[in-house]
């Protein structure tokens, strides 16, 4: 299982949320510690768009055992993180081979408007993931 930290510091790197979650595993005191599961990688999302005005920074905490993920979140999401609460949860992966939306033929004309004006997805962003040092 994988879980996602959104919106971290800029300065938050791989081996401190490696930390962060290595507590909070700890912290799961309703397991027996055969079944809290391990740490197996923790990352950093570096995600900033083409003019470079936004940068974000997500944390990707990697655990074994998904059975533990969902007390690891609720027991992650009760701490903060520079002064911000932690809202983590599961991440998934979205291939962009299998979206939906594209090459679909234009639907049939309705009698309701259709007020959006474009795509919502935000364009031209890289990605870019920091390992652990």
């Amino acid at each position: 299982m994988i879980v996602i930290v959104p919106n971290l510091p800029a300065d938050f790197g791989p081996a401190r949320l490696r930390l962060l979650a290595r507590d909070t595993l700890r912290g799961i005191w309703l397991l027996p510690s055969s079944r809290r599961g391990r740490i197996e990688g923790c990352e950093i999302l570096h995600i900033r768009d083409a003019d470079g005005l936004v940068e974000e920074f997500h944390g990707l905490i990697h655990l074994s055992e998904s059975a533990a993920g969902k007390a690891f979140i609720r027991q992650l999401n009760r701490q903060s993180v520079g002064g911000r609460r932690i809202q983590a949860r599961e991440y998934i992966e979205r291939s962009p081979e299998r979206d939906h939306r594209v090459g679909l033929r234009p639907p049939a004309p309705l009698a309701i408007v259709d007020r959006r004006k474009g795509d919502r997805r935000r364009q031209h962003l890289t990605r870019e993931i920091l390992p652990a040092r």
